[in-house]
């Protein structure tokens, strides 16, 4: 009863003040009420008791606190440390909605480096903070501050402090006047390489010989800053950027591709029909020469190694005379084009048929090697190159007489009319 009537005074209940001022001491009265009204009020007289507790104990911290902010000292005054804030902006800093904590100088190269780019920039301010020893001053400072005043500054390139070239600027008038005119007017797809190579002719035309790395670098910006929207420059599947005017006619650019793919597919046909002769004439050749029907005579006589006696078969003869000519019906050859015509069909007839078939010139080269030089590493070295036979098959073979095998080259390659044309090598 007694908390009931405690939170009706607080609440200021009239209704049940005046009850219990007429209930004597330990009578009951008969009041009936609801359960949840009661808690409610007896959570409310908790609620209220809490917040008089908190407000007292507000007021006592407030009584301890120094409210007054103690004055800030100058980063010039000659008090021992500095004030704990950032010497670069001296103020508090929030990244990310977060307030940055102040770093301590501690480390040697901090001071070094703050000196060094103090008095690059000759600010007064921080070398009057370095001139004392920033660990033992106590200096803090913003980590972004710091990394902000120590970034170095953006210097310009060498080449773009170059003095504008006159050369270089009449080179860009003619570029522009030929865009105008061969580009523009005749809707024609170019190359951004193009464009660099007219620029250094014009250049060139103007006593200068070399482009400079930082004009074609920026080629592309200069073309679009003179153009705008004029010119369209994008790249191809190879990367390689393509300038096409805008007002290109695409109905004529259609049939222009048109025209070309069948160009194409016409040149593609005839290389096709080509390929084809030539697979069908090498073949033929081939099969000729593997079916000849020629044997080495036993023994051999030097008739039997004359050169222009050996059977060459009659399809390979204006295949080489038309090889060596361009006339495949030439009746009276040169004794130089007779000659050769011997000797290269005699090498495709022994590559042909993998040595099996052994022509005069293969012998007669490697025996007339053999004999004057006696070098037998120059030999073996012929016979891997495809020009004779190996030196164990010229040591076998039954000549008749060697000297008169001798006789025989010379006559054939030695003498007049064929003293200045090529031996069979």
């Amino acid at each position: 009863m007694g908390n009931a009537v405690r939170g009706c005074r607080d609440s200021k209940h009239e209704a049940l003040l005046q009850i219990a001022r007429n209930v004597q001491d330990g009578e009951v009265p008969e009041i009936f009420y609801h359960r949840k009204l009661s808690q409610c009020i007896y959570h409310q007289e908790r609620f209220r008791v809490a917040q008089k507790k908190r407000a007292l104990e507000e007021d006592a911290h407030e009584d301890e606190t120094v409210l007054e902010r103690p004055r800030k000292r100058s980063a010039t005054s000659a008090s021992r440390v500095y004030y704990k804030e950032c010497i670069f902006c001296e103020r508090l800093k929030y990244v990310n909605r977060t307030l940055e904590k102040l770093v301590k100088a501690t480390q040697l190269r901090v001071d070094q480096t703050l000196r060094k780019i103090a008095t690059e920039r000759c600010d007064e301010r921080i070398l009057a903070i370095t001139s004392r020893d920033i660990d033992a001053a106590e200096v803090h400072y913003h980590r972004t501050c710091y990394r902000d005043y120590t970034r170095p500054t953006h210097q310009q390139h060498p080449e773009e402090s170059e003095p504008k070239n006159d050369a270089e600027y009449d080179a860009f008038s003619d570029l522009f006047s030929f865009i105008r005119t061969d580009v523009l007017n005749s809707q024609v797809v170019i190359t951004m390489n193009e464009f660099t190579k007219k620029l250094e002719s014009f250049l060139q035309s103007r006593g200068t010989e070399k482009l400079r790395e930082l004009t074609k670098k920026h080629l592309r910006k200069k073309i679009e800053s003179e153009f705008g929207s004029t010119l369209e420059i994008f790249p191809d599947e190879m990367e390689k950027l393509l300038v096409i005017p805008a007002n290109l006619d695409i109905k004529e650019t259609e049939k222009k591709m048109v025209n070309l793919e069948k160009e194409v597919m016409s040149v593609e046909s005839q290389a096709t029909e080509l390929e084809r002769i030539f697979d069908q004439s090498a073949e033929h050749l081939r099969n000729v020469i593997l079916d000849m029907k020629w044997t080495m005579p036993c023994p051999i006589l030097p008739s039997d190694l004359s050169v222009g006696q050996f059977p060459v078969p009659e399809c390979l003869r204006p295949f080489l005379m038309g090889l060596l000519t361009s006339n495949r019906d030439v009746k009276n050859p040169s004794p130089r084009v007779k000659m050769l015509l011997e000797y290269f069909s005699q090498d495709i007839i022994y590559a042909v048929t993998d040595g099996r078939t052994k022509p005069p010139k293969q012998i007669l080269l490697l025996f007339g090697v053999k004999t004057l030089t006696g070098n037998v590493e120059l030999t073996r070295m012929l016979n891997r190159f495809g020009h004779g036979v190996s030196y164990s098959q010229l040591e076998e073979m039954p000549y008749v007489s060697k000297n008169s095998l001798l006789t025989s080259i010379r006559l054939q390659y030695c003498q007049e009319p064929f003293n200045d044309t090529f031996l069979p090598i």
